[in-house]
């Protein structure tokens, strides 16, 4: 509930702020990983791989979304990089 909050606070307060809602997004996945490597809250095994892998998954995307915003001037690597988000996207969905 936290991580959604400063999500939303993020994108309200900061909208002229790429910086600070892409910040916000690694951070809050960066430490799910952490807090599911540590305390493990699943009690079945490949639940809390799971969980990570979700993660992990979630933050290179959001690693990606770094290049597709305006730090990035390439107009074709931003297309070939949208392109890979939808790809991972699609394989994730599948």
């Amino acid at each position: 509930m936290i991580r959604r909050l400063s999500y939303a606070v993020a994108l309200v307060f900061g909208e002229t702020y790429v910086f600070l809602q892409l910040t916000t997004m690694n951070i809050g996945s960066f430490i799910i990983i952490l807090y599911v490597l540590i305390q493990q809250p699943y009690r079945v095994g490949y639940m809390n791989r799971l969980e990570v892998a979700n993660e992990a998954i979630v933050l290179s995307l959001s690693y990606i979304l770094w290049s597709l915003s305006d730090y990035q001037g390439s107009v074709d690597m931003k297309f070939q990089l949208g392109w890979l988000y939808c790809f991972v996207i699609l394989v994730c969905v599948l």
